[in-house]
């Protein structure tokens, strides 16, 4: 019986270390497709932004989203950066095409991020050169504005080109211009989550259905037992089911946060000195690769 109450309660401890939410990053306002919490980008820039976006997920579904914060608050800039992309669902769903621009004006510092239905042709050793040119001149110099006015056209063409698509940044200045002037009929773009919403409930049934109901191995409802309000292993006991709940809608993050970081690490040189030595890629990935990128994965849980 203690062997079991053993076994719960770091059943406990595990599930709600992951159910913690990874990394406190901004929310999107109205605007969705452009946050600047630093206060550097100038109304065009933004419109610009907004509204080559708008005609570019009206025509295929894809996304560039620029976002400028003062800090990360002492998070690295990729973690920081795959956590907003994930909680702000950049991009269409299924085809993956979302893109993540990523300012941090005190870390002196940007990231950026492409969805994995785009991550071939828009990775980083494909664009470097593009942002190295545009970018990084006007941000050394704290010319921020400039900086996103040059690089934003240029990757979202190679955005577009990716997805099959012919929208331009011109017509999206176009169609800024029609909107202040009051003939462009705009709707601030939201997000869909009522299929998210279905597959928990789906979820919470099928966990009932089998532990409470079929296995009686815990309660379906409640905080705590009739009489055992000042219970502690109880209360723990009629936690276990919400939190799975929580964990299983993440897993799917922490998995491509796993996934993303171990792509990076495979690229470094270690690695592909392990690799001209011998080693098996299997004692690569597993024994030098997740090994190393496992404590920043549990940073942010």
């Amino acid at each position: 019986m203690k062997r079991m109450k053993k076994k719960f309660f770091a059943w406990f401890l595990c599930l709600a270390l992951m159910a913690l939410p990874a990394l406190a990053v901004v929310s999107p306002d109205a605007d969705f497709y452009v946050y600047d919490g630093a206060n550097v980008l100038t109304e065009d820039t933004e419109g610009m932004i907004v509204f080559s976006n708008d005609l570019l997920y009206q025509d295929c579904g894809a996304q560039f989203v620029v976002v400028v914060v003062s800090s990360t608050g002492g998070a690295d800039i990729a973690d920081y950066a795959y956590d907003l992309f994930n909680d702000w669902n950049i991009g269409d769903k299924k085809k993956q095409n979302g893109l993540l621009l990523l300012l941090a004006i005190d870390q002196q510092d940007y990231y950026l991020l492409p969805g994995t239905g785009v991550e071939e042709e828009l990775s980083w050793g494909k664009v470097k050169t593009l942002v190295n040119s545009s970018l990084e001149p006007e941000f050394a110099k704290g010319n921020y504005d400039a900086g996103v006015q040059a690089v934003f056209p240029l990757l979202f063409q190679r955005l577009a080109q990716v997805c099959g698509s012919d929208v331009t940044v011109d017509q999206g200045k176009q169609a800024y211009r029609d909107y202040l002037n009051g003939s462009y009929d705009y709707a601030p773009y939201q997000e869909e989550s009522a299929v998210d919403f279905f597959w928990i409930i789906l979820i919470v049934l099928v966990l009932i259905l089998i532990f409470a109901v079929n296995l009686r191995w815990l309660p379906s409802s409640g905080a705590y037992s009739v009489g055992n309000s000042a219970n502690v292993g109880d209360r723990i006991l009629h936690l276990i089911l919400p939190l799975t709940v929580a964990v299983i809608n993440h897993l799917w993050y922490y998995a491509y946060m796993i996934r993303n970081k171990l792509l990076e690490e495979v690229r470094a040189e270690y690695v592909l000195l392990a690799k001209a030595k011998g080693l098996r890629r299997r004692t690569v990935l597993f024994r030098h690769c997740l090994r190393n990128i496992i404590p920043s994965y549990l940073s942010i849980m």
